[in-house]
């Protein structure tokens, strides 16, 4: 996608990690209620911040909308 910050862990670099065991990921979402987070997911960061872990949602939202400008 040629987004200059992106696309490797290092220093410097805006990182997006899910870190997971596939064998604990489980659906909860049902066609009734179908807004529900699966389980498993042990941590979430998003832009470098902790956005989830042990099933506890951060209160600030760290991703943004990526702009066409961000693009090179």
């Amino acid at each position: 996608m040629r987004i200059a910050d992106r696309g490797a862990v290092s220093e410097g670099m805006i990182a997006d990690l899910l870190i997971f065991d596939p064998r604990n990921v489980h659906e909860n979402a049902t066609y009734p209620d179908p807004l529900q987070l699966a389980d498993g997911f042990e941590v979430v960061i998003v832009n470098g911040k902790i956005a989830r872990e042990s099933g506890r949602q951060a209160t600030d939202l760290f991703g943004r909308v990526l702009q066409p400008h961000a693009i090179q």
